[in-house]
């Protein structure tokens, strides 16, 4: 169940009147194996939106997994599509860059973070390839850092995404859903055991994956906050023991997003974080 009760007049009532009926470990898979789909990188907003809503429900074993026919409704009728045509802009960069860093190079998806790649490069280059931070945050966010691109990498190259690829023109407001079988196969590879997710970012260990997790129904998303994406900030969720990575295209904002924080907390203040921002622009 939801942590807290909705307004009955949410603007995304249709939305988890629906989420109730059915799994939310399968919701989430779902919505990030169509996010994965090239063409929908324009509805990464609304596909985040629900993965927000369903991040706030614990696993239910009586629920279904969800009807394609009705993961279409929600995503292109009702309140919440309606206002993903306000937030929902043509992408305009390209799908993914590679990363170059230790093991790599990985590929990153900026997702709706506008440059966040270029911007991950930045961060990376000045707070933790520099002694801007302490010796143990900085080795602290270097394996948060390996461990996300490993990942990032893992599911672009899965889903057939190469470097530098450009986007396709899409009609806007256009999903595109494939059948039963194979929406259930693509979301079925985004789904892990914690030893399957381990093997993955090996040799750095599962723990240091853990700011980027949020475990599901712990906490609660006001509607201003489900608008402004504050779930982007835990691309990964955690059902009872099994982990799913609801937003594989939003590792880098995620990602900076956690540098961030560290290095403010660790350099105290506002005014010493915006210098230390400064330092990161070329």
């Amino acid at each position: 169940m939801p942590l807290a009760p909705r307004p009955a007049d949410s603007k995304f009532a249709q939305e988890i009147e629906t989420i109730r009926g059915c799994d939310p470990l399968d919701l989430s898979a779902a919505l990030a194996a169509l996010s994965l789909i090239h063409a929908n990188i324009d509805r990464n907003w609304r596909f985040s939106a629900l993965t927000t809503l369903a991040s706030e429900r614990i696993v239910d074993i009586e629920k279904q997994p969800i009807d394609p026919g009705a993961l279409r409704a929600l995503l292109t009728d009702g309140g919440l599509a309606r206002h993903a045509d306000l937030y929902e802009d043509p992408y305009e960069d390209v799908l993914c860059e590679e990363v170059s860093y230790h093991e790599g190079p990985f590929l990153l998806s900026s997702g709706i973070g506008p440059e966040a790649v270029y911007v991950n490069r930045l961060l990376t280059q000045a707070l933790l390839l520099s002694e801007a931070l302490p010796a143990d945050a900085r080795r602290e966010l270097n394996l948060l850092a390996g461990a996300t691109l490993k990942l990032s990498d893992h599911a672009l190259r899965g889903a057939g995404f190469e470097r530098f690829a450009a986007p396709p023109h899409t009609p806007r407001g256009a999903v595109e859903i494939p059948g039963r079988s194979r929406l259930r196969a693509a979301a079925g590879e985004l789904v892990f055991e914690p030893e399957q997710l381990a093997a993955i970012i090996a040799p750095i260990g599962l723990e240091y994956l853990e700011p980027l997790i949020l475990d599901a129904g712990s906490r609660a998303f006001d509607e201003e906050g489900l608008g402004e994406g504050e779930g982007e900030a835990w691309p990964v969720l955690r059902f009872g023991e099994k982990l799913v990575l609801a937003r594989p295209l939003g590792l880098a904002m995620a990602l900076n997003h956690r540098i961030l924080r560290r290095a403010v907390e660790e350099i105290g203040g506002a005014g010493d974080g915006l210098r230390l921002f400064a330092t990161c622009r070329p």
